[in-house]
This record gives C-alpha cells, sequence and structure tokens, in this order.
C-alpha cells in the first residue's frame, strides 16, 4: 500500500492531546474518569462538566456508562495480540504489507469474487492461522523497528492473559512471509478495540444532546478522519 497514510499510535495520541490543548476554547483535562453522562452534563471525578452537545467517544467501553445501547448494538471486545520486531536486513519497503488472511478480514476484499477461493487455499496450508482469525501484516515505524499483527479474540471483557501457541504461530507466518528463519521480538503486547457483528460504526444518540461514536470494527484509524470531519460538519446522522 504505498500511498497508505500511516501514524504511529504511540506518538500520535499524545501529540494530537498537545496540539488539542493548544487551541482556542479547548481544555484537555488528564487523569479524570467520567463516571456519568447525561443530558446537559458529564460527571466527572473532579467535578460535573456542562455543555449542550455532549460526544461521547469512549469506544469498547461504552458499556461502562450506557450498557443497554452497548449490549442492543452488541458490542464486544476484541483483543489483539501484537509484536514488534528488529527489520530484517532483506526487508527494505516503506509501505504497509497486507497477506492472505488481511484480504480475508476487510470488506473491500471480501467483497471480491476471488475471495471464497483464497479462503480455501489459506484453509488449506494455513488453517490454524483462520482459527486464530489471523491478519497477518508489517508496517515500519519511523525507527525502522516494524509492527506485526495480528490475531483476534472476542468477549465482553479483556482478560490480561495472551496465549503464547498464537504468538509464536503469528511470528512463525512473519518469518516466513518476511523469507528468514525467525524474527527477534523487542515488544509485545494486547491491543482492545470494540466489535460488533451488527455493523462497523455505532452513531447513536442515547439522549437528548448526548451522542455515542463508535467505530466497531478494526478500522477504527481508517474511519477516523472521516468521521470525526463529518459529525463536526453535522453530516452524520444518527440511528436509532
Amino acid at each position: 500500500l504505498p500511498a497508505d497514510l500511516r501514524v504511529d499510535p504511540r506518538e500520535a495520541a499524545p501529540r494530537l492531546a498537545a496540539w488539542l490543548a493548544e487551541q482556542p476554547g479547548v481544555n484537555v483535562v488528564w487523569g479524570t474518569n467520567v463516571t456519568g453522562v447525561e443530558t446537559g452534563t458529564v460527571h466527572t471525578a473532579r467535578g460535573p462538566v456542562h455543555g449542550d452537545q455532549i460526544l461521547l467517544c469512549v469506544g469498547h467501553d461504552l458499556d461502562r456508562l450506557y450498557p443497554v445501547q452497548a449490549e442492543a448494538h452488541g458490542i464486544e471486545r476484541c483483543r489483539l495480540s501484537m509484536a514488534r520486531i528488529e527489520a530484517p536486513a532483506a526487508f527494505r519497503t516503506h509501505s504497509a504489507v497486507l497477506t492472505a488472511t488481511s484480504m480475508l478480514r476487510y470488506d473491500a476484499f471480501t467483497a471480491m469474487p476471488s475471495a471464497t477461493a483464497l479462503r480455501a487455499e489459506v484453509t488449506g496450508h494455513s488453517a490454524a492461522l483462520l482459527d486464530v482469525v489471523a491478519n497477518v501484516m508489517f508496517t515500519r515505524l519511523p525507527d525502522g523497528s516494524v509492527l506485526v499483527g495480528d490475531s483476534h479474540a472476542y468477549d465482553d471483557t479483556e482478560i490480561p492473559f495472551q496465549d503464547e501457541g498464537t504468538t509464536a504461530l503469528l511470528l512463525r507466518e512473519a518469518a516466513r512471509v518476511l523469507g528468514v528463519p525467525e524474527v527477534r521480538v523487542t515488544e509485545r503486547w494486547q491491543g482492545v478495540y470494540a466489535s460488533s457483528a451488527r455493523g462497523p460504526l455505532l452513531v447513536q444518540d442515547v439522549a437528548t444532546g448526548v451522542r455515542a461514536l463508535s467505530v466497531t470494527s478494526g478500522i477504527g484509524m481508517t474511519l477516523s478522519f472521516g468521521l470525526a470531519a463529518a459529525t463536526f460538519d453535522g453530516a452524520l446522522r444518527a440511528t436509532a
């Protein structure tokens, strides 16, 4: 994907927050839990914050504030096994790299006529990857290291325990695709995002003047800019 726009999440989030904090009329409050939301008021651990229009963007934690709406949309937590590796000497590309399992993850690809044949091919030689709902892909970071992902597991809550067999499977497949005997891992972690079988996006007015927005699939970073623009431009309609 040579035209792909990529950011490093661990740098992008704090930089966005720092930029927002410098904008007129913006007040970023750190270390503060939201304990409840109702028309005109956000209740926090530091006291109430008032506003005519409230946008509730809490991702997979919507059930902490509006459990009925989260349950109605079928929101679950999707856990990802992620790793950061040293780039093999032969890996010189700076583009994001997708593999066959990626083609089986995203609607833009699964809608293609060849998707059924591709799934049969992957099942024939790498069925274990499908068992862990793998999406083997690579992204080079600015420091030269490479992000490798990922597997997917779904539940109402995220458990802290990661299956080492799943991680080993992903790393073996990464090494195979990269054409090296093995890869050297420098970091591992678990990612979590909201997921729903009922659709990739939740936009719902949960109370008068309170709109909840969550990307309920693995394309949050893809949709984020358009979702934000459509929300603030007033072009996005809420579902019932």
